[in-house]
């Protein structure tokens, strides 16, 4: 059976941002937020005015679960060179429907908005034919050492273990995308968000990718959520045991949701 091999690695698309409160806490100027935002098959572009043309502007963006769950603050492209921009807008490719997320817009002498912004609900997945029902996920727990660059399978995973190896190990899993045998190729905007116990949550993953015609092709990720666990336990202090959850989105819609458990 022929099988498409995509998504070979995962690699770091968000750089985290370690910034203290006070950072932002210069007076407020000319800047104001719309928190109307415009969608387009999962893209978020996030407008703003500047009285004072106080630019270019430098975008961040943090996660709000409507709880005092710490988040992780993100460059709203994948460093910070690629989240300054000289426009009233920006584009995001890692923010989720049907969530709220802080933005913050940093102008010239630190003059900034912060505002909560919601980006809408969609409906589930579908594309003519093909729907939410039919995209099948397979994931296998795997272990990274740094040190000799291999990669092991696990039968599950730990949270003492995780934490333990912080340095020297990455914990994740293989992450498999099955379509069924497709009529004709389909170009999806492909993103994939985890979800911790406690609320931490992060994008993982997101591009845009072809789905190829014929049968048996699959597309994966080598690692997924080394991260995700990294982030959350820099920001939360713990790797908490329970029920996580990862969702996959194409063009902004759900597409798939799993379950796993860390003990």
């Amino acid at each position: 059976m022929k099988k498409h091999v995509a998504f070979l690695l995962a690699v770091l698309l968000l750089t985290v941002l370690v910034l203290p409160v006070s950072a932002f806490a210069s007076q407020y100027g000319g800047i104001t937020i719309d928190t109307n935002v415009m969608v387009e098959n999962g893209r978020v572009r996030v407008s703003w005015t500047d009285l004072y043309n106080c630019g270019p502007y430098t975008v961040i963006y943090e996660y709000y679960d409507g709880s005092d769950t710490p988040q992780c603050r993100f460059w709203a492209g994948s460093d910070e060179a690629s989240s300054t921009t000289n426009d009233t807008s920006f584009v995001f490719e890692s923010l989720i429907a049907g969530h709220q997320y802080y933005i913050y817009v940093i102008g010239q002498n630190n003059i900034r908005d912060i505002r909560l912004i919601t980006v809408p609900e969609t409906p589930s997945f579908e594309d003519g034919k093909l729907n939410a029902s039919q995209v099948r996920v397979v994931t296998d727990y795997k272990c990274y050492r740094i040190k000799s660059q291999s990669m092991e399978s696990l039968k599950g995973l730990n949270s003492a273990d995780i934490k333990q190896h912080m340095e020297d190990r990455a914990y994740g899993f293989r992450y498999e995308i099955t379509l069924p045998q497709l009529a004709y190729a389909r170009d999806y905007f492909v993103q994939m968000a985890m979800f911790a116990p406690n609320g931490y949550e992060q994008i993982v993953h997101y591009s845009q990718y072809e789905f190829s015609t014929g049968k048996g092709f699959t597309h994966y990720l080598k690692l997924v959520g080394d991260n995700f666990f990294a982030n959350l336990y820099n920001t939360c202090g713990d790797i908490p045991s329970g029920t996580y959850r990862i969702e996959l989105y194409f063009n902004g819609m759900l597409a798939h949701t799993k379950e796993f458990t860390v003990k």
